[in-house]
């Protein structure tokens, strides 16, 4: 068979160039019309090289006409905007092929086609695409110039976004006419290797622009709040030639931060326009383990819609991360987040406390009052010591409200057994918490201490304490204010200072109560990991006799003054039932039950028994267990008054604790009907949802008595 180039009948080559080219319009066209789909137009450049191993033709007398020979040339291949997987590819290659008549056929291609790319592997493509044009045979002084086929398929690895390397087989196909029919002038396959430029990188880069990037300090403690608060800004410019719509900011942390966090939508952005975009953050609770201010890489992050295509650009910028005990007093109640109420240290060392004192007779004392008391006396006893920070001292750094200061968690306070007013004002917070009392920071100037809630309206208070100036009222609240930095004196001393720094700020309106419960809306507790230290509890028995000791003193405080007033009126109105009484609820709301029954016992005898003396009797015969004799003395004051809404009561209490639920909605019906507000106090009597176990501790209700003054 003759290796001679023959030229393609000229006008077969026109009509096949010309059906060429009608394809690639109608492939332009079918794009255009179709573009919705979320692809990204780019242009990327292949130079390649490789061998060619020929298939045929062979001689007349079937030997190989060619010899495997080589390939160099590149192809350019446009990835269609409308489409993530199809492209338009154009070549230009050279190839060179030894013969069996020891010359060199040598051949240059010029041809186009589509192809198809696949992603099976996030660092691989697949790329495949059928390429036909012409091609100029050039051998010895034989020239021809005819059309050509190519099957191509490659493996392409990524190593950048912008550059590949690949490998493929290519199968080729170059016609001739021999005696006035179409054949092979050669085909065979070829094996190349190249890379891949993404040249087409830039059309698909945004050009939206990141501006006037700013970030906050950024506090640890504070991880959950910068969710929905900004920890920083950018601004963003559109620096595409037409409108960008439903644009998308996000913000990301590595190491931090599970995964981006979408912080602004903006509907359109016009050609130049710019937009502010807060940036927020869903920290991991990893950043709690920071404990040296380090740097980290943050990643801004924009995707928006362009013509129907979606395109995405993102900046990357240093950020500070503070420690985690780090915070400013641009906000006071900023501290709450440390205030660890679940922390199992404090549990521990609350919990012991609490119980130490349970079943020491004083429960008429206020519930708050007395465990407040006993943690005080407890950290004392502990050894915790107030010692003021040089590096960062609370007075000088509250008044620098962006100077970042270091506050310690409770756990590190147990440890280490020291620490400065904001310090010790968060452990004594945690320890009141853990029990179950709602706590408050209490600023004066320079200054913070703690306060706790006695849980009593102002009116109930000022029945129980005789020195109103030594209590804070609020919102309906009744708190005390201590002064921490006193550990190592005594409970009422703490008591007395704090009230008295809160009088003298408060005559400057310099003074200010954050309730916690209210503050932790915003900044919400924030624990650490618990340490491997351990702490030692004081003995219950050295809590209980500091605890007694106390306890005796502010009851012998509170009741001597109105004790010789009361007796000053009982002499001068002659015995009058009513002083008698008051003098011995006096006694009652102080725990001391046998010198109030003294006095009530004095005034129930005769024909004509003063009423809430009898109300009060039953009442001590009640916490004393004596559920007989407290029916009985309840009884006599609903026979003797049958508007005694506390008389009532008495009896729905002690058949409440007999079981006898029906005789319990009886007596609760006939108080609802005299004083309804009164019958709230003791809800738990008519409501059947307390569990059976609850129902069975008269402990949980005794404290609610209704000591009857008149």
């Amino acid at each position: 068979m003759s290796t001679s180039i023959r030229r393609w009948p000229e006008r077969a080559l026109r009509k096949a160039i010309v059906l060429i080219t009608c394809v690639f319009v109608l492939l332009f066209s079918v794009d255009n019309a179709f573009s919705q789909s979320s692809g990204s137009a780019g242009f990327d450049l292949l130079p390649r090289a490789g061998a060619e191993i020929p298939f045929g033709p062979v001689t007349d007398s079937g030997d190989d006409v060619y010899s495997v020979g080589f390939s160099t040339g590149v192809l350019a291949d446009y990835h269609l905007p409308s489409s993530s997987k199809l492209s338009l590819a154009g070549s230009l290659f050279y190839h060179s092929f030894p013969t069996a008549a020891d010359d060199r056929l040598s051949v240059v291609t010029l041809g186009a086609g589509p192809g198809i790319r696949f992603n099976p592997l996030p660092f691989m493509d697949i790329r495949s695409g059928i390429t036909a044009g012409i091609y100029l045979g050039m051998r010895e002084d034989d020239v021809g110039l005819n059309p050509y086929a190519d099957a191509d398929t490659s493996l392409e690895f990524s190593l950048s976004p912008g550059f590949h390397l690949n490998i493929g087989a290519n199968y080729t196909y170059y016609f001739t006419s021999y005696e006035g029919s179409v054949t092979d002038l050669y085909n065979g396959m070829g094996l190349h290797a190249g890379a891949t430029i993404a040249l087409g990188a830039g059309s698909r880069r945004s050009r939206v622009e990141f501006r006037e990037i700013r970030f906050d300090p950024v506090f640890p403690v504070f991880y959950t709040y910068y969710d929905n608060h900004p920890l920083g800004n950018a601004v963003i410019r559109n620096g595409e030639d037409t409108t960008i719509t439903d644009v998308r900011v996000s913000f990301f942390v590595k190491r931090y931060m599970d995964k981006p966090k979408l912080c602004t939508l903006i509907d359109s952005l016009k050609p130049g326009e710019e937009a502010q975009a807060p940036l927020y953050a869903l920290f991991t609770d990893d950043v709690m383990n920071i404990t040296e201010a380090t740097m980290a890489t943050a990643e801004i992050i924009v995707e928006y819609n362009l013509k129907g295509d979606e395109k995405d650009g993102e900046t990357s910028e240093s950020m500070r991360l503070l420690d985690r005990n780090a915070m400013t007093w641009d906000d006071d109640r900023k501290a709450a987040s440390f205030i660890t109420a679940k922390d199992p240290m404090v549990l521990q060392f609350s919990k012991n406390v609490a119980g130490a004192i349970r079943e020491e007779d004083r429960m008429a004392v206020n519930y708050n009052f007395r465990n407040a008391l006993a943690l005080f006396e407890a950290l004392s006893l502990y050894g915790i010591s107030y010692v003021i920070d040089p590096k960062t001292p609370y007075e000088s750094f509250s008044a620098n409200k962006f100077a970042t200061d270091y506050l310690q968690f409770p756990q590190q306070s147990l440890i280490y057994k020291a620490g400065d007013c904001d310090d010790l004002s968060i452990l004594y917070a945690s320890l009141l918490e853990a029990v179950g009392i709602e706590t408050a920071f209490i600023t004066v100037p320079g200054h913070i201490f703690t306060a706790f809630s006695l849980g009593v309206p102002p009116s109930e208070a000022k029945r129980i304490f005789q020195y109103e100036d030594e209590l804070i009222f609020q919102d309906e609240n009744t708190w005390i204010p201590v002064e921490i930095t006193l550990l190592g004196t005594d409970f009422l001393n703490a008591w007395r200072t704090g009230a008295q720094e809160w009088r003298e700020a408060e005559k400057t309106a310099e003074a200010r109560l954050y309730p916690i419960h209210e503050a932790w809306k915003l900044y919400k507790p924030t624990g650490i990991k618990a340490a491997g230290s351990s702490i030692a509890i004081p003995e219950e028995a050295e809590i209980l006799d500091i605890y007694t000791v106390q306890l005796d003193q502010f009851i012998r405080r509170e009741i001597q003054t109105r004790i010789a007033a009361l007796e000053d009126s009982i002499r001068r109105s002659g015995n009058d039932p009513k002083y008698i009484n008051k003098l011995g609820t006096l006694y009652a709301r102080f725990g001391m039950h046998d010198e109030a029954e003294s006095q009530f016992r004095q005034i129930t005898k005769g024909s004509r028994p003063y009423v809430p003396a009898l109300i009060n009797l039953g009442n001590i015969c009640y916490l004393r267990d004596d559920l007989d004799g407290a029916m009985d003395y309840f009884q006599k004051a609903a026979d003797r008054d049958a508007k005694s809404a506390a008389a009532y009561i008495g009896l729905a209490k002690i058949n409440y604790e007999l079981g006898q639920h029906a005789e319990v909605e009886q007596y609760c019906a006939k108080a609802e009907q005299i004083n309804p507000a009164y019958l709230d106090k003791f809800s738990y009597l008519i409501n059947r949802k307390i569990s059976g176990s609850a129902r069975a501790s008269s402990a949980l209700y005794k404290e609610v008595l209704p000591w009857e003054d008149e």
